[in-house]
């Protein structure tokens, strides 16, 4: 396997390692996850992988992760400073045999996945943290989000053991007095990191996997991901009910337009899980950074975190008041085609409209909770929707009066 130099333009480096892993057999690929890289190669090694072995990483619209305050960043790389890197990815696997036996194995078994390389994927990754490389953070982590879906058991429950298990190895080697600060920052990064990630692996998760994820020591998913979940199941038991209502003896169609509101509605809603969980995780990292002492400002750096807080926190009043207003606006267009449903499956169809019922009372609490802190042009404008779904209750009532 060429290695390409380490200073190299890593566009390069990613395509060239992508080209020559495309005409490798199976046993020289195993050779070549082998090998040992340094971080940053390592890093387009697996864009380059994943770009062939796992495409879909790339063709979803890409997330942006949430540009991380240099005070965070500085922490993360002093502390790092202090770990063994000899010993810390062992200590890592070790603890995540505590916290997930399964995943633990799978990992240990991973070739690429071996103990240098652990503590080298940190590196890469914190090689690339700096607002200007995280386009290149978040691709990295695309890939290993794809490629551990793909060959490992990743899922959506072991970003909590994972979490726990790298952010405690890392803390440990802090001495006391710093160790709050350290975990602030490496939490902000785990955050970070799950932004990326999080919402890559919950679109692929089994059921089991998602309800497992759900009673993890880790607020992902969380309860706006389950209003577009339960959004996307109601509005497809509403779609249902209408298809078998009109394939009946003497059944009656629904307007085509209404079916074509309702096939796009359930992919939004679909795609606002993903969203949610992005918006959710970066808004936790830009809340709970490390900062730097008022006194210590310098370029106008807090005005810039205090920018980014404000612009997470407005798109997680943005998300749910779409997934609200959405629910609202199936209940009143598809509401006048309850009269043609079977009787059979009215329970079917009310179950739907509670779903969907559901999942709009629970984005309004969403949209409560976080706009009061949103900051922007257009606050006000979305303080005027929010008010206005407040006030439009009653379709729920007269969409589900059935028999």
């Amino acid at each position: 396997l060429y290695r390409p130099q380490a200073g190299g333009n890593t566009v390069e480096m990613t395509d060239l390692l992508r080209r020559v892993w495309r005409r490798m057999g199976q046993s020289a690929r195993a050779k070549a996850v082998a090998m040992d890289y340094t971080p940053k190669i390592l890093g387009c090694l697996a864009i380059a992988i994943a770009n062939e072995d796992a495409p879909e990483a790339f063709e979803a619209a890409p997330l942006v992760a949430p540009r991380l305050p240099a005070a965070t960043i500085s922490v993360l790389r002093t502390t790092w400073s202090m770990v063994d890197r000899d010993r810390v990815g062992s200590e890592i696997l070790e603890r995540l045999t505590q916290e997930d036996p399964e995943l633990s194995e799978s990992l240990s078994n991973a070739s690429v996945a071996r103990t240098a390389n652990i503590a080298k994927a940190m590196r890469m990754l914190l090689d690339e943290v700096d607002p200007a490389n995280m386009p290149q953070f978040e691709r990295i982590l695309y890939a290993l989000a794809s490629l551990g879906r793909k060959y490992g058991r990743l899922n959506s429950g072991s970003l909590a053991p994972l979490k726990h298990a790298l952010v405690r190895s890392v803390i440990a080697y802090v001495p006391t007095k710093e160790k709050k600060r350290a975990s602030q920052a490496w939490e902000t990064l785990s955050y970070a990191i799950c932004s990326i990630v999080a919402p890559r692996l919950v679109v692929t998760d089994t059921l089991a996997e998602f309800s497992n994820s759900t009673s993890s020591a880790l607020p992902i998913p969380a309860s706006g991901t389950f209003a577009g979940s339960l959004a996307a199941q109601g509005v497809g038991l509403i779609e249902m009910c209408l298809k078998v209502s009109a394939l009946s003896q003497g059944g009656t169609s629904a307007p085509a337009e209404v079916l074509s509101r309702t096939r796009q509605a359930r992919q939004w809603f679909l795609q606002s899980v993903s969203e949610d969980i992005h918006t959710y995780c970066s808004l936790v990292a830009s809340c709970i950074a490390v900062v730097a002492p008022a006194d210590q400002d310098s370029g106008g750096q807090a005005a810039w975190e205090d920018a980014e807080r404000h612009k997470w926190l407005k798109k997680s009043a943005e998300v749910p008041l779409r997934i609200a207003e959405l629910c609202f606006n199936l209940a009143q267009t598809t509401a006048p085609a309850r009269r043609f449903i079977k009787r059979s499956l009215q329970a079917d169809w009310v179950a739907g409209a509670r779903l969907l019922q559901t999942a709009a009372e629970i984005s309004l609490r969403n949209v409560a909770t976080n706009l009061p802190g949103a900051r922007g042009d257009d606050v006000e404008r979305l303080e005027r929707r929010f008010q206005a779904l407040r006030e439009v209750g009653h379709v729920w009532e007269e969409m589900t009066e059935v028999s």
